[in-house]
């Protein structure tokens, strides 16, 4: 594990625990870089001492503790207004992912997140539509998943009618009766049960690992979760469950990166498998890191993930690949539909709507067309690797 993520660790164990970091920084600019792709850039500034950095780079980090801090006000702000709108019309909701995960970090800023993820019962997503537009709410889009609404400049809202329709099958499955597994926090808020709450972020870090990749925060979000349930958590439940979904040795992994990285102990009685080495460590650790959360980072190749995915699921990188562009020039009906509403009405006509987006790729965004391709002609070596890399992590 290189020096500048060891850093990062570090701090971030700092900032949870309200502690100083005062050991010498060698490359401040890199590390700020590495924080920022990886989400901690706000979270791990009051663990800095400003003597310890050039006078730029502790400006950004401390410009990012300030939109972080700024930003959590704001949403804080919307989750009670929402809270309160759907406690008025008796409409049963739970947060989901960050606005959840928010209760339970050390400090609620710590955990920055792009939009506000709200559960509701499908037959009451008509209303919301109704009392969004009445509190001021715009909606944006309607989607297989669901619908996007925003509030002036920084609030965005998804609101879920169900669990995400990009889940694989038998994590759908697991989850598809989700409100026999919560509890009723106050008013008309649920939460889910712990071990139901492990399940749902772990599907869901898993779609994201093979389709986008991931950074080292949503990692760190299951550790968090892990070390505030550790006590309470139903451990028979959950092994059933991750059998259930296939993700034991996933589970396995995240919580030996959270004790590697951060020092945050697994649940009692976990054994880790024998070829969970330093040396994959570094592997993995390098990996995640240079996606940056969602793959957003500078300079990661987003199609990695995918094609190393579509390769492990075929056992071959040229099948992969060509499964890969099927799926990017074929979209599925129920994403494909998300912003057509001709084709919510007329099926039929997905293969005109097919014809209407390639048009759409080749002369409209042909700038980033181009780039996707670009990233398509990855080599077979990279892409064999990081699918023996999947496959050795659980997926």
């Amino acid at each position: 594990m290189n020096e500048t993520l060891s850093t990062l660790f570090s701090m971030v164990v700092c900032a949870l625990n309200h502690q100083p970091f005062s050991k010498a920084i060698t490359n401040d600019q890199t590390l700020y870089q590495v924080a920022r792709d990886n989400g901690f850039s706000g979270l791990i500034f009051s663990s800095l001492l400003k003597a310890n950095l050039s006078a730029a780079v502790y400006h950004d980090f401390q410009r990012d503790f300030y939109q972080y801090k700024a930003k959590d006000v704001v949403q804080n702000l919307a989750i009670r207004e929402i809270t309160q709108l759907f406690a008025n019309a008796e409409i049963k909701h739970m947060y989901l992912k960050g606005a959840f995960l928010k209760t339970i970090y050390p400090e609620s800023y710590m955990r920055s997140m792009g939009d506000i993820d709200i559960l509701i019962e499908s037959q009451t997503m008509s209303e919301v539509h109704h009392l969004f537009a009445e509190a001021g709410y715009k909606l944006q889009s309607v989607g297989p998943t669901h619908d996007l609404f925003t509030k002036g400049k920084d609030i965005i809202v998804e609101v879920h009618p169900g669990i995400d329709k990009h889940f694989e099958a038998n994590h759908q499955a697991v989850m598809n009766d989700i409100w026999e597994h919560t509890n009723l926090i106050s008013g008309y808020e649920y939460r889910l049960d712990k071990e139901y709450q492990v399940i749902y972020l772990l599907c869901h870090l898993a779609k994201h690992m093979k389709s986008s990749g991931v950074g080292l925060r949503q990692i760190l979000d299951i550790g968090i979760l892990l070390n505030d349930t550790k006590d309470t958590v139903n451990a028979n439940q959950l092994t059933i469950l991750l059998n259930q979904t296939k993700l034991m040795r996933f589970f396995e992994t995240i919580q030996w990166l959270n004790e590697k990285w951060f020092g945050l102990q697994p649940l009692q009685g976990t054994i880790y498998p024998e070829d969970f080495t330093d040396d994959f460590l570094g592997e993995v650790t390098t990996f995640i890191a240079a996606s940056g959360t969602h793959g957003k980072a500078k300079g990661f190749n987003t199609m990695l993930p995918r094609l190393s995915y579509y390769t492990g699921v075929n056992k071959s990188v040229r099948v992969g690949k060509a499964s890969a562009i099927f799926h990017v020039l074929f979209l599925p009906y129920d994403e494909m539909k998300s912003g057509r509403p001709y084709l919510q009405k007329h099926k039929w006509l997905l293969p005109f709507a097919w014809i209407g987006r390639w048009w759409k790729l080749l002369f409209k965004t042909t700038k980033r067309s181009l780039k996707k391709l670009h990233e398509l002609s990855i080599d077979a070596n990279t892409v064999s690797h990081q699918a023996e890399i999947d496959k050795k992590i659980g997926l």
